[in-house]
């Protein structure tokens, strides 16, 4: 009996459904470099550690938001998996290195985070959709929750 090839894997065909072929999504090249959601929010991850970051998560749900044509929809309230918001996921990328990260680091992290969109039909980073007062509320957010931190 013969494993699957690495690019059958369960990981890879998961990852596959959730891609845009190259030829439709201007953000096709970010696609590659999107952290993987699932392993993300899995038991070992998010889901278990969650009270760390509780009141990281807390202040950027209520400041940060992206902007979907006119529509401000605020991190706190977007689902990325099963119980599991936005805000949440960010404050647990971000948590682990709050006293040392630079707005460029949480821009190259907000880069990898996949945002579906039209049910599932595209993929753009959430730094592509989060506005500039968003991203200067969250910058702020996490300064302040450095400077709390010492």
């Amino acid at each position: 009996h013969e494993s699957p090839s690495p690019r059958h894997s369960p990981r890879n065909q998961l990852l596959h459904r959730i891609s845009v072929p190259r030829s439709k999504n201007q953000f096709s090249d970010m696609i590659d470099s999107f952290i993987d959601i699932a392993a993300f929010v899995s038991d070992e991850g998010i889901v278990q550690q969650r009270s760390q970051y509780a009141e990281l998560a807390q202040s950027i749900g209520r400041d940060a938001y992206v902007d979907i044509n006119g529509w401000k929809l605020y991190w706190k309230d977007i689902s990325v998996a099963k119980d599991v918001k936005l805000n949440e996921l960010v404050a647990q990328g971000i948590g682990p290195r709050l006293q040392r990260i630079q707005p460029s680091e949480i821009d190259d992290f907000l880069a990898k985070v996949p945002m579906s969109m039209g049910g599932g039909k595209t993929q753009v980073p959430l730094l592509s959709i989060t506005p500039r007062n968003a991203l200067r509320a969250l910058y702020d957010v996490v300064e302040d929750a450095a400077r709390d931190a010492w």
